[in-house]
């Protein structure tokens, strides 16, 4: 393959990966407010439809754990188009669900499907982009908080048009297909390792210090998310905001994410990945306690935004920062910090309903709260080991030079 075919092949596989991301955000964050159309049709009720979230982020963790791991050692192009195939059927299946069982286990594949491709995408892309990995990765969460952002405005459209909700998740499959077949004809995915890492390596790699910390980074980044992203509507309830304008907080929300990737994909060309963080953590633990202490319902919707702005760094950097530190295991380190990021959504999820439901609907945004202070007393940590390894190189490289 000569170079300009190689680099015309890298583009277009970024390309994919990047409409796939937003595709997945879009198809994401649609189920969530469906919940009232989907229950009365399947005739289940709330709890039956809890268990479909669950399911699905143990799905979604259990995907990347094994689609990581398999990654290093049967290729990333596989484990990518696992993830597109499972993904398609799993929106096929969506389109023609007519029971609980049928609903759990389509969700239970998209989660499984959305998981590869997670993990296929973000190691592809590191590695044929090694001198701008940063930059991919918050490309590709620039494009899920996009999708997240028009998912809900585009399913308003929808069921104001009175169109089956079923076809939206068809015409989701369809888009995903295409996007297998385009990549099905792409050659070049990475370069091949000329050794790849023994199980005792990727055991080793995973438990460094610096993945071990950005994996707790994202544990309590997903942990501060969860009160904004999902449990928004229910906190402002509290204060009289009918669902109609808390609704489109909570688009405006995910557009702040999308907007703020943005902004820390330029910040990323002059600054250090650690840095970033530091700082997006610092603001984040600022605006997010303003939200909890300030009563004015119109002050907490801007503070959500530029709480938004503050968080959308975190993710990928963090998960650049890590890679960065063995990228022979990207696979592996891509799925254990996906699956702490899950984890934070699985033990926030049913703690916030917890806080709300017995303190009061007004205190489920300090489950955001404690886990601001928590994202940043870990990523102190990680700026103390960072700098112990630092002081540790010069002096290695001075005792050499004498």
């Amino acid at each position: 393959m000569d170079h300009r075919r190689y680099h015309r092949s890298k583009r277009n596989i970024a390309n994919i990966f990047l409409i796939g991301s937003m595709m997945m955000g879009v198809s994401g964050v649609v189920l969530g407010p469906l919940i009232p159309i989907i229950t009365q049709e399947l005739n289940i009720n709330l709890k039956l439809m809890s268990l479909i979230f669950v399911g699905g982020s143990i799905s979604f963790s259990a995907s990347v754990l094994i689609s990581g791991y398999l990654a290093d050692r049967l290729g990333k192009r596989l484990i990518s188009l696992f993830g597109l195939v499972s993904t398609v059927l799993g929106l096929l299946g969506f389109s023609v669900i007519g029971s609980f069982p049928l609903l759990f286990l389509f969700n239970f594949l998209l989660a499984f499907g959305n998981g590869a491709l997670a993990i296929g995408s973000q190691t592809i892309l590191s590695d044929i982009y090694p001198e701008k990995r940063s930059s991919m990765i918050i490309r590709l969460n620039l494009f899920f908080g996009l999708g997240a952002f028009v998912g809900p405005l585009a399913l308003s459209f929808i069921l104001f048009q009175q169109i089956n909700w079923r076809f939206a998740f068809l015409a989701f499959a369809f888009l995903f297909f295409f996007l297998l077949l385009l990549f099905m004809r792409e050659k070049v995915t990475a370069p091949s390792p000329k050794q790849r890492p023994s199980n005792k390596e990727t055991l080793l790699s995973v438990f460094n210090p610096t993945i071990v910390l950005c994996g707790l980074i994202l544990l309590f980044y997903m942990g501060a998310q969860v009160p904004f992203s999902t449990w928004f509507t229910t906190y402002l309830s509290a204060f009289g905001v009918p669902v109609s304008i808390s609704s489109l907080a909570v688009s405006g929300f995910w557009l702040s994410i999308a907007v703020g990737t943005i902004i820390f994909a330029r910040m990323a060309r002059r600054y250090q990945d650690l840095t970033l963080v530091l700082w997006g953590s610092v603001a984040t633990l600022v605006f997010v306690l303003i939200i909890a202490l300030w009563d004015n319902v119109v002050a907490k919707m801007i503070f959500t935004a530029l709480f938004g702005l503050s968080l959308s760094g975190i993710f990928p950097l963090s998960m650049s920062l890590a890679i960065h530190q063995k990228p022979q295991a990207s696979g592996a380190i891509s799925g254990l910090l996906f699956a702490m990021t899950s984890l934070g959504a699985l033990y926030s999820q049913p703690l916030v309903g917890f806080v709300s439901e017995i303190l009061g609907r007004e205190r489920g945004i300090y489950v955001g709260l404690g886990n601001s202070i928590l994202l940043l007393g870990t990523v102190l940590v990680l700026v103390l080991v960072s700098r112990r390894k630092s002081l540790l190189r010069k002096v290695e490289s001075k005792s050499q030079a004498l």
